[in-house]
């Protein structure tokens, strides 16, 4: 198997785990409150190792990998920095602000992606939009820290897997259709 079938069938495998974590933070299951950090560090870990491996991957068009090399380095690094942050605040913060990243670079890639003639592009812009929206709400929320987190975390990680998910398919069958 090619490295970018690797990378694209581990973001799909992230993005069920986000599904997940998304599911569990709507039925307010108390262990997101005990392992918030942890789950989350092993969760960017994971997809900040992809992305750098997507990166040198072969992507017939560059764009679902396109900017992933230093977001992957970046994930990685607040990742393994969850797992000494106790502060649930904090942690908060950096899940926005990561997630605030990764809707930014997706939003510029949709300009390359109009360019190369995805017909989609339009679409991952709005799902760009609304995760960065988000997560933006999660950052400023972080100042308030009232009960609001939880649900707010959870339309910015679900937002967040459909837009990666909605990526790796519309630029894989892209791929394929090429073939």
């Amino acid at each position: 198997m090619d490295k970018n079938k690797i990378a694209r069938r581990g973001t799909i495998i992230i993005d069920i785990v986000l599904y997940a974590v998304t599911a569990t933070l709507i039925l307010n299951l108390p262990v997101m409150n005990i392992f918030l950090g942890r789950i989350f560090g092993i969760i960017l870990v994971a997809n900040g190792v992809l992305k750098i491996f997507g990166y040198f991957s072969k992507d017939l068009y560059c764009l679902a990998f396109e900017y992933d090399f230093g977001l992957g380095i970046l994930m990685i690094i607040m990742g393994v920095s969850f797992y000494h942050f106790k502060e649930q605040q904090l942690i908060l913060l950096m899940i926005g602000i990561a997630f605030l990243v990764n809707s930014l670079f997706s939003a510029q890639m949709t300009q390359d992606a109009k360019r190369f003639g995805l017909k989609e592009w339009h679409k991952i812009l709005i799902l760009s939009i609304i995760c960065g929206t988000a997560a933006t709400i999660l950052i400023f929320n972080c100042v308030l820290f009232d009960d609001r987190w939880r649900w707010i975390l959870a339309l910015t990680t679900g937002s967040a897997a459909l837009l990666s998910h909605y990526v790796m398919v519309v630029t894989d069958m892209r791929v394929e259709n090429r073939k």
